[in-house]
């Protein structure tokens, strides 16, 4: 009747303390293609996912925990663009080598079953989009006119329209001042 948490199962929510520990963020990143494969079927088994304790496994079949779910995956030759804010992920990567990197392959999406390449040099774009719900979040001034929402996809993924790239690293550069350059 209300009196427990939403998920008793899950840790606290806090948005804003898992934004703070990473070292980028990232505009929303923008295809030409909104082509989605149909959906496929896709099994979580928390007994062997590693370390899941046994609340969350007794907290599986009911919300977001459930062991059966679909998703829609995008075709592997979709382009996103977009930038990244932060440290330059391709001269990290590079020292790390000790060679020039120009392409990342990281893992990305729930439980990390999707692959992304991020390329140096595709061009960056002139203007970007930020997530005015994650401004919200670091406690930003709504009333920014570049953080003006012009597309509510869902709570947390509120499209701002279209600014510059150097003044969305102003405005993200607010959200993390101990980041900022």
């Amino acid at each position: 009747m209300g009196a427990l948490a939403a998920s008793p199962a899950l840790p606290e929510k806090d948005y804003a303390r898992d934004l703070r520990v990473l070292p980028w963020l990232f505009s929303m990143l923008e295809s030409g293609s909104n082509r989605l494969l149909p959906p496929s079927g896709r099994r979580l088994n928390l007994d062997q996912e590693g370390g899941y304790g046994e609340k969350i496994q007794a907290a599986t079949g009911t919300g977001n925990l459930k062991s059966w779910y679909f998703v829609q995956e995008v075709p592997p030759d979709t382009v996103y663009r977009g930038v990244v804010f932060g440290p330059d992920p391709f001269e990290l990567a590079s020292e790390a080598a000790g060679a020039p990197v120009d392409d990342i392959v990281m893992r990305t999406g729930r439980h990390l079953g999707g692959l992304l390449r991020m390329t140096r040099g595709m061009g960056m774009p002139h203007k970007v989009r930020l997530n005015a719900h994650t401004a919200m979040v670091f406690g930003d001034n709504l009333e920014d006119a570049d953080l003006t929402v012009e597309l509510f996809v869902l709570y947390d993924i509120q499209v701002t329209r279209p600014v510059a790239v150097e003044r969305a690293a102003a405005i993200v550069d607010r959200w993390r001042p101990d980041l900022a350059a």
